[in-house]
Parts: C-alpha cells; sequence; structure tokens
C-alpha cells in the first residue's frame, strides 16, 4: 500500500492528528506515520478504526480497488 487520504479526509472533518488519534486509539505518531507514508503496512483494525472514525470506506480512504 503506497498512499492513503487519511489527511485529506481528516482535514475535511477538521480533526487534528491528535484528535484521531484519540477517537481511533491509534497513537499520534502512529497516525502520522500512516499520513506522511513513511508507515505504510496498517492493520486491518487500524484501517476500520480510522475509517469509521472518518465516515469513509477504507477502499476511499486507503486507495484500495476491490478486488485488490
Amino acid at each position: 500500500m503506497c498512499s492513503n487520504n487519511i489527511k485529506q479526509y481528516r482535514l475535511c472533518k477538521n480533526l487534528t492528528q491528535k484528535q484521531l488519534a484519540k477517537i481511533t486509539g491509534l497513537s499520534f505518531s502512529y497516525l502520522s506515520r500512516l499520513e506522511n507514508g513513511s508507515s505504510n503496512n496498517p492493520t486491518f483494525k487500524s484501517m476500520q478504526g480510522i475509517s469509521k472514525a472518518l465516515d469513509k470506506s477504507i477502499f476511499e480512504i486507503f486507495n484500495i480497488k476491490e478486488g485488490d
């Protein structure tokens, strides 16, 4: 997985990284690394938490095409 839309959707919801981290239960540093691409292999559980918090599908946030 190389890119994601976490930052774009987070900003649309007027959330800071710290707020999103608190909502998802993920650490601020991990979420930051996911956003900037330095960590690019999130667990399914992490992807679910982020997608739920941002009201978007995992496919939309993580640029996954159905069938991948």
